[in-house]
């Protein structure tokens, strides 16, 4: 209760009032508490509000936009400022561009907002959005503008490096032949990547394809039902599932691979789906050219090995005529030879026994391919004294000196071993 009195002059009565003010309290402490918690929204958000007297040329700031200044707003709380000072601490570059915005909106009245730097008392630089409305007396002249700043600099660098990264998967899309679309089923409708547009030449402005018009333009007529067929499974089912098609981009034909992955809300309700297509068509190529080749070696090989059997049949029948008459010589006239001839007789027959082991490794060596030659352990000094006898004419020619050292016993293709 708020009560008033006064002593009447020259009498001894107190006139007064008494007045309940309960409500008026209450509405004081709500608008001290409203007050207070836009402060703390200013704070937290940091943004601030401003009003503005056209008559008057004054403005009022908030204790959050002086605190977006850099300002104590301990110290200017409630002062009247001169607009100018606003102006002041605008960017330079942007300086003159926003009082052009300001003045237009003046002349249109029409709410409106605009982003530019400020430069803070302690010389950071900031961005910010700002959003005004005006107020016109009855005659429609604006008399009182207000709005409000809001701190956006780590929204717009958020921004920046978002569309950087963008840009830059857009880009790694194009270069690898990829791209990525997402269908939203609440919606009905698609989206494309850059890179999706890249992959069937088409200008990324255009609208993207649903799956029925997609393959009646892009897919070849024998891919085209597998392509119904997939849209038709997914939806029903809503799971992920591959698929590999071909499209005529021009006169082009392309192979596309497709990952396609059903994503579900936290109550498991199907919302998009989600793919990633690929051009595949070098690597499909590579592989049928690979293919070939494997075929052709392998023919090769069977040519070869059938040329090593019909050789080695042709030249072992001569052969064994020479070992033959090489061991009848040796049985029946070895006492009418001397030393010397005797010894020659031996070299023959060794001779003739290492060509026929030579003729026998050439048919393993055609068979190599097929692992049916396998290692054996193999004494390398014996090995080593077998071929020194199998070239001692030529060491002898050439007058050449050959140094050995102890060799190991080792697992080895006898053969292949004699050659290196």
């Amino acid at each position: 209760i708020y009560g008033w009195g006064k002593l009447l002059e020259g009498d001894t009565r107190l006139m007064g009032t008494m007045t309940d003010i309960t409500e008026r309290l209450h509405a004081t402490e709500r608008l001290t508490r409203s007050e207070a918690l836009l402060s703390h929204a200013e704070v937290i958000s940091r943004f601030g509000s401003w009003e503005v007297n056209l008559e008057k040329s004054e403005a009022v700031w908030s204790n959050g936009l002086w605190r977006l200044l850099g300002y104590n707003p301990v110290e200017k709380s409630g002062m009247i400022v001169r607009s100018e000072l606003y102006y002041q601490h605008v960017h330079p570059d942007d300086r003159e561009q926003v009082r052009q915005n300001f003045s237009a909106f003046i002349n249109t009245g029409v709410p409106g907002h605009t982003d530019h730097r400020l430069i803070t008392v302690q010389g950071e630089t900031r961005t910010v959005t700002s959003k005004a409305d005006v107020i016109r007396r009855k005659d429609g002249k604006p008399t009182v503008i207000v709005g409000s700043v809001a701190d956006v600099t780590e929204i717009r660098s958020a921004m920046r490096q978002l569309q950087e990264a963008k840009t830059l998967l857009n880009e790694t899309e194009v270069l690898m032949g990829h791209g990525s679309w997402e269908f939203d089923l609440a919606s009905v409708q698609i989206l494309w990547s850059r890179g999706m547009y890249a992959l069937h030449g088409l200008e990324p402005d255009l609208p993207a394809l649903m799956h029925e018009e997609y393959a009646d333009r892009f897919v070849v007529a024998e891919d085209q039902g597998k392509i119904r067929d997939l849209a038709e499974t997914v939806l029903a089912q809503g799971s992920d599932v591959e698929i590999e098609y071909r499209i005529l981009v021009g006169a082009n034909l392309r192979t596309l691979h497709s990952r396609i992955r059903a994503v579900h809300d936290d109550q498991g309700r199907l919302t998009h789906f989600r793919g990633i297509v690929s051009d595949v068509t070098l690597l499909r190529r590579y592989e049928a050219e690979n293919h070939q080749r494997l075929q052709e070696l392998n023919q090769s090989n069977a040519d070869l090995e059938q040329f090593a059997y019909v050789a080695s049949h042709d030249l072992q029948e001569p052969l064994r005529k020479i070992g033959t008459f090489t061991k009848l010589l040796a049985e029946r006239h070895a006492g009418s030879l001397d030393a010397e001839g005797r010894a020659y007789l031996e070299r023959m027959q060794g001779a003739a026994h290492r060509m026929q082991s030579m003729i026998t490794s050439l048919l393993d060596l055609a068979r190599v391919g097929r692992n049916e030659q396998g290692a054996v352990h193999t004494d390398l000094n014996r090995l080593l004294g077998l071929v020194l006898s199998d070239m001692e004419l030529t060491i002898d020619q050439r007058q050449a000196r050959v140094e050995t050292a102890p060799l190991p016993t080792l697992p080895c293709v006898p053969s292949q071993m004699s050659q290196v």
